[in-house]
This record gives C-alpha cells, structure tokens and sequence, in this order.
C-alpha cells in the first residue's frame, strides 16, 4: 500500500519539527492545484494523531507564480495553531515534488454536505448553519489578529472562504482550510498581484472583484455568502457566465436572498445582510464583530445545537445517499437551480461553436455601424408620456457643465437619462438613485473593442475575429473575449468598468453642445450594471472644471466657514492630501486652509475637490 519517500526540509518554517521520513500511501483527493494522499510519520516523528501530505501537481512546479502561492501556503499555515483551522505541520521537499504535511480530518467538506442537503431536498437548521458559520468565524478572527512572539501582527487575509475549504469532522468540529491564496504583509518574500484572482468568484467580495486593496472585511463578506447559501439552499451568485456572475458579486445582488430567503428570522436575515453590504464601511468590521451578533441571535433561539448535532446531520446524510467523503467533488448543479445550469449548458455550447468560428474566421475591418441611440431633442423637449419620463433641464453645454449635472445627479440620486450631444457625437447615460447604470456612444474609440486595442490587451486581428464571432455570445464583446481565452474573467469586467467610466469623463471634458436630463427614463439596453459610482467618476474629472469657475468661486466663498460630511468625502475617492487638506478646511475657512498649502497646483486640487463637493451637497458653507 506504502511506497517510501525520503523528505529533506528545505525551508525553516516550523523549527520545532526536525527533517523526517514519511511513508507515502493512497490518494485521497486531488485539485486543481494539489493532490492529497494518506501518509504516515517514521523515525519517531510524531504529531499527535493521523496526517496527510498535500503535493503539489508536478506539472505546476514550473510556474513559479504558482510555487511561490504553495511555499506562501506553507509560511503562513504553519504560523497559525488554532482548533478551528487544519493544522499544518511542515513544509518538505523531495525529488518528487512539494508537500505540506498536515493533520488529517476524517470528515466531508462543507461543499459535499450542501449538495448532498440540496439533492435529496434536506434543509439545514438555521441554528446549525450559524453554529458552522460561527466557528469559521472563530478561526478568522484568529488568522487576523495572529502574531508572532515579539508582538508583530501577521495580518493573514485568508481570500478564499468557500464550502470547499470547510472541513467537518465526524465528530462535528468545524475546521477552515486551504490558505494558499492568503495575504500576510509580515515577511512576505513578494507580493503575488494574481492572488485576488484565484479564489472562487461567486465567494469573492467586491472590493476582491474590483481589484482594491483587502483588509477582513474581504473574508466577513465570503463567510456572509457562505451562510446565506446555508439558508436557502442554493447558491447566492449564480449566472450562465463567469462574467456574470461577478457583476452580481460586484453590486452585492442579492435578489436570490430575496426570493428565497422568506423563511429566514428576520433578526438573522438582517445580520447575514449587513455581512453581505456591498459598502464594506457598512458591513461588520470584523469577524469578530460578526460572531458575536451570531452568537447573540443563537442564544435566543430555542432550538439546541452544537458539535454532536453536526455530526448527526453528516451522519444522516450519508445514510441516505451513501458516503460523503469520496473524495471527488460534488456537482453543485442543484445549488445553482436548473435554470442557470440549463443556461450555463447553453451558454457553454454556444461558446464553443463561437471558438471554432474564431479560429476560422476573420472579420474584414468595415466602418463601425452606427450606434443607436435615444431621441435626442432640441431645446423645447418632445412631449412624453409620463413612463417616458419629464424633462428636467436642458441647455447648451460649455467647460465644466457635465461635471456639474454628474454632480446633481449624485446629489438628488436622480434616477433617468442624461443625453449629451457635441457635433456628431452623441452620448447617453442611464442612471438609478444617482449611479451609472449604462452608458451607450457612437464614438468609435469609445467602444470596448478600441479601448482595448488602444491599451495593447487586444490585437487588432484578435478583436476583428472576436467580432466576427460575436453573434455566438449574445453580442456580448466582455463575455465573448472570456469564452475565446482572450481574457480573465475579472480582468475583463475591470476594464470593463473602467471604460464605461471613461466615457463619462470624455464626455466631461465637452465645451460645446446640448444637454438634457431626463427623469424617470429606464435603460431599454440589455446591460447589466456594473456596480459604477458617479463620485469617484467625477474625482477623475476634475482637471474639466474650468480655472475661471474655481477662481470666480473662491473668490465669493474663502471666508466662509465649511461644514463638510466626510462620511461622504469617502465616496469621492480623493488623494490622501487632498482629504487633509479639507480636513483643514472643516476647521476653519477655506481661506485659511489655501494659506497652509505651498504651491499653486496644490491649491488648485483642494479648490476643484471642494467645489465639486459643494456642487454635491457634501460641503456646506455659513
């Protein structure tokens, strides 16, 4: 059963533990990374019960991104000693490859215990969800506060809290595994900058998706996702298409909450939604924090729970469908509902006849053809019908009047249509309680396609041959350029992002033109939103604020007092100097604090913030 295998360590991570032998048997499970197989210790070694080891695919070892994500693993788990989090031992090395030597847990993981729950229609007692979510949040909390003896914190982001990496024991204790994606700023060797593509994207936060630095609240977001889908029982983000599916995650959609989560104590349906806020300033601040309300909630509940109920729930699954612990992944097609496997099966057909259709062909370069767009009117508007919205103000456009409409649509959280023209060129943005939800042009280096050529993502001949198969992707260009391989998923919906942002920025910096802003107008285009806010669009635009404006302005208000809501200066996305600046300015007059500033330029940065803020309703003067 055993074959022998010779380890030398290699890396001085855990130096309690001496280099040993181990004795290497069969293979328990095997991942996309990783296999593991069951192992015994000799020459004395001990570790206080059975162990596996984990190794690497050889066939990965040539990458060093992806070594380096293993040996990162192994610095940081080994670190960590909590009851709540698979131990592990030691990192080795041999001729055959990379290993973790790790405790070994004779229970299933989370993902294997849902879709057994899901198929056979068997509903997870809220109590025992929050009981399991509770002691993941228990080994959380203690990732994130880990130090080393002389104080220094680890500050471990785990970035991957999922079902999978959920460990049950036969005797229900609740362990959190797999730390190979984690963060930890102490004695890092380098900075992986693909880490936050690697954990799975319907667990990811948004702040994940969008590419922004992570603290905790990343991981109290995945843990929020995870109990949710405890609850009701299917998967929180579900979509035909990878793409999809992280616009869902990067707006925080929760409308299957909503459809499916009636049953759900209003007292915990409020706490997994506070998990779950898009707004991590809104969302708990730390696993702690959310624990406790947990643990808050649990005591109030007359229903009894705890480790041996657990372990009767893996019990009685198995009984009725047979073990859990194959070892093989569980399909979470149930999860996701037949409607979007059914979607996905289409999607993912329609895709393939798409690559052929890209490998084959070649889309001749042609004029673009014209970009259809909403009835733009002259200065008397059309009359309308009161679904199509009223006109709520128009005019001629000149240097700075996008930038301040934006900022009166972000003010009132105006919901329509703003429609721009200039020449030939028309723009129309669609909004919903003061964000973008849509923005559509008929300028060409505009559209996706150019955008991504003009940034050397995309050649010119990979763009023409995506085109020609676009028919095959629902005329989906983003969706299209996954399919094709051009593309990470989440690359292709931040570039998506920023080019929709980018639109509205052009249009900022037009000085000539029409106007009209339209309330109550839906987006007719089928477009999901991306989750875009107009304030950190308009803190990138504004180098269009004329300097005459900023000058005639100041001039009528530096000795005036500023109140300013910093709560919302967040919102604007502004340089720190920027923010310390308006702190000076809440302190006094704006006069007051333009005489603390050194340079011109300075100076005109903090009068263009504090007047796109004032246009905003975020600085008020008396």
């Amino acid at each position: 059963m055993y074959d022998a295998c010779t380890v030398k360590h290699v890396l001085p991570i855990a130096k309690h533990r001496a280099a040993g032998n181990y004795v290497v048997g069969e293979r328990m499970a095997s991942g996309g990374m990783a296999e593991v197989f069951h192992a015994k210790a000799v020459n004395g070694a001990s570790f206080g019960g059975p162990i596996v080891l984990k190794q690497m695919r050889p066939e990965l070892a040539t990458s060093k991104e992806l070594v380096a994500m293993f040996v990162e693993e192994a610095r940081i788990s080994t670190r960590l000693d909590h009851p709540n989090i698979v131990k592990v031992h030691d990192f080795e090395a041999t001729d055959r490859g990379l290993f973790l030597v790790m405790e070994m847990v004779d229970g299933p993981d989370l993902l294997a215990v849902l879709g057994r729950c899901a198929k056979i229609a068997h509903a997870i007692e809220p109590e025992l969800a929050v009981y399991i979510a509770c002691h993941v949040l228990e080994a959380l909390d203690y990732a994130h506060g880990a130090a080393l003896p002389t104080g220094q914190l680890l500050q471990v982001i785990h970035r991957d809290v999922s079902p999978s990496n959920i460990l049950i024991t036969r005797r229900g204790q609740v362990k959190l595994a797999d730390f190979g994606i984690a963060r930890m700023t102490y004695g890092r060797t380098n900075e992986l900058a693909s880490g936050t593509l690697k954990g799975k994207f319907g667990y990811m936060s948004p702040e994940q998706v969008r590419g922004d630095e992570l603290d905790a609240r990343s991981d109290v977001f995945s843990l929020g996702v995870v109990l949710a889908e405890m609850l009701i029982m299917r998967r929180l983000f579900s979509a035909p298409s990878d793409v999809d599916v992280l616009l869902m995650v990067r707006r925080a959609d929760l409308s299957r909450l909503d459809r499916c989560g009636a049953h759900i104590p209003p007292a915990l349906q409020a706490i997994v939604r506070k998990a779950l806020s898009a707004d991590r300033e809104i969302r708990y601040s730390s696993a702690d924090e959310l624990r406790n309300d947990l643990a808050d909630w649990l005591a109030t509940s007359t229903h009894r729970t705890g480790a041996a109920r657990l372990a009767g729930l893996v019990r009685e699954l198995e009984r009725a469908g047979g073990p859990l612990c194959t070892w093989a992944k569980p399909t979470d097609s149930t999860m996701s509902g037949s409607e979007t496997v059914i979607a996905r099966r289409a999607a993912s057909e329609s895709a393939e006849i798409g690559r052929i259709a890209f490998a084959r062909a070649r889309r001749p370069s042609a004029v673009p053809e014209p970009v259809l767009l909403a009835p733009f009117h002259a200065a008397t508007p059309v009359p309308r019908a009161p679904s199509q919205g009223t006109a709520s103000s128009a005019g001629d456009l000149e240097a700075g009047t996008v930038i301040d409409v934006l900022c009166e649509i972000a003010r009132d959280k105006r919901s329509g249509l703003l429609a721009l023209q200039s020449g030939e060129h028309f723009k129309e943005a669609y909004f919903a309680e003061g964000q973008p939800v849509f923005v559509r042009c008929n300028v060409a280096e505009d559209r996706f396609g150019e955008y991504l050529v003009r940034r050397k993502v995309l050649t010119r001949d990979q763009l023409d041959r995506a085109l020609g198969a676009l028919e095959h992707f629902d005329g989906r260009l983003g969706t299209a350029l996954v399919s094709l391989g051009l593309l990470h998923p989440i690359e292709a919906l931040r570039l998506l992002s920023e080019q929709v942002a980018n639109k509205l920025i052009g249009a900022c910096a037009w000085t000539k033109g029409r106007y009209e802003l339209v309330d109550g107008v839906e987006n007719p285009w089928p477009a999901l939103s991306l989750g875009l806010q107009t304030r950190p669009i308009v803190t990138r635009a504004l180098s269009t604020v004329p300097h005459d404006r900023l000058v005639t302005w100041m001039q009528s208000v530096r000795d005036l007092h500023a109140r300013i809501d910093f709560d919302a200066v967040r919102s604007f996305d502004f340089e720190p100097t920027i923010v310390d600046g308006l702190r000076l300015m809440a302190n006094g007059t704006i006069d007051r604090a333009m005489d603390r500033l050194s340079t011109a330029g300075a100076r005109w940065h903090l009068t263009a913030a504090a007047y796109v803020l004032w246009r905003s309703g975020v600085l008020e003067l008396a």
